[in-house]
């Protein structure tokens, strides 16, 4: 059974082993990415937004969704982006009435699952009860009519440009994370059916509630997109944090089978938020033309030779006979580093790829073909690659 003096909560209100909870810090941190964020999750589990976004939510014109008299839910348009608010009313004493303007963002932790909502105070105004209090709370909160709205919206793109590029810039990071982790978490997710089918009854009860879980979601599960494995490592953790009544040894195994992953996983995390930038040159000798330095597209990956092993899928979710079929052995720690390999190279091509003269002033010039990499970024996928063979 879980340690009851050795545990967390976390943002979901779950108790957490304390030997998982680096596994359950990271999952915070991609789900911030998944779900596009704008505040943060601290090490407590309070998400927090910060002031300076706060100020530029308060600026943004909002227009009327729906009203009654306790509630007014807003919308601020900036583009292809909507970002959604509450006002809530009350009365302090006899003649007194508060308004707050709060922030909601959706937050999904499953796929499939309802999101719910995260729900963040941005201003706080009171003043006499009288017939000018709302008037004078949607001047204060930036509340236009849906006539003035139309205008607003390419404002609005201006103001939240910030909120905008940091909401980018989170989907490009897990679009990455999903693009190098897939095989990682295929490994992970072999592992613990693995351990499950050798964990007696226990292992026999979270099996078929896996099946039935995975039948339920099996429209959301989709074998050719990169998420696929992720979905379903996060479908067998949902079912097991629910489970309290855990075998000791189980725990054991879990909590090392974590580790190993964790360890991994910040690794590829670091590439995923600080990608490495690749651009090959080669200096045009003088004679030959204007002079000066050529940029060419990388040829990563074009060696034949460098094919890696191939991995075929688990036949469904649903079979966790996973030691008859041998599929964990090819996951091998040769096939993983080359399919990081493979990833990271395809992410090279793709990063800034029309912003090459930005990156160009970052970059040494060499006086022969060849490539130049930061050499922080070549210690990166060094130790990835080194690491990878932890799991």
């Amino acid at each position: 059974m879980v340690n009851e003096t050795k545990l967390k909560t976390f943002y979901h209100s779950k108790e957490v082993d304390e030997k998982s909870s680096t596994y359950f810090l990271q999952e915070i941190k991609i789900e911030q990415m998944e779900n596009q964020l704008l505040g943060e999750f601290q090490a407590d589990g309070k998400y927090v937004v910060s002031d300076e976004i706060l100020k530029i939510l308060a600026s943004l014109f909002k227009t009327i969704k729906k009203q009654d008299d306790s509630r007014l839910e807003l919308e601020a348009k900036c583009g292809n982006v909507v970002f959604k608010f509450f006002v809530d009313f009350g009365n302090l004493g006899r003649g007194t009435k508060y308004a707050t303007l709060k922030f909601v963002e959706n937050f999904s932790s499953f796929v499939g699952d309802n999101a719910e909502d995260l729900i963040t105070p941005v201003l706080y105004y009171k003043d006499d009860d009288d017939i000018y209090f709302m008037t004078k709370v949607k001047k204060l909160f930036n509340i236009v009519s849906s006539d003035e709205s139309e205008g607003k919206n390419k404002q609005n793109e201006d103001l939240a440009k910030v909120l905008l590029d940091k909401k980018a810039k989170m989907k490009a990071e897990f679009e990455r994370y999903l693009q190098i982790s897939k095989n990682k978490d295929k490994l992970y997710v072999k592992k613990m059916l693995l351990l499950l089918d050798n964990s007696g009854e226990f292992g026999k009860f979270i099996l078929r509630r896996y099946k039935i879980l995975s039948h339920e979601f099996s429209k959301f599960l989709d074998p050719k997109k990169n998420d696929y494995y992720r979905n379903l490592k996060k479908l067998l953790d949902k079912i097991i944090l629910n489970e309290k009544n855990r075998p000791k040894e189980f725990d054991e195994m879990l909590g090392k089978l974590r580790t190993s992953y964790s360890k991994v996983n910040y690794k590829i995390l670091k590439i995923a938020t600080e990608p490495p930038k690749k651009i090959k040159e080669e200096i045009i000798k003088l004679g030959k033309g204007l002079g000066g330095v050529k940029f060419n597209k990388s040829k990563a990956g074009s060696n034949p030779k460098s094919k890696s092993k191939t991995s075929t899928l688990p036949p469904t979710p649903f079979n966790s006979n996973t030691s008859k079929d041998n599929e964990i052995s090819e996951l091998s720690e040769d096939s993983i580093s080359n399919y990081m390999k493979q990833s990271l190279e395809k992410i090279y091509e793709s990063i800034n790829k029309n912003a090459v003269e930005k990156d160009f002033g970052r970059i040494s010039i060499v006086e022969d073909k060849g490539e130049v990499i930061k050499n922080n970024d070549v210690e990166n996928i060094k130790i990835a690659k080194e690491n990878i063979q932890e799991l």
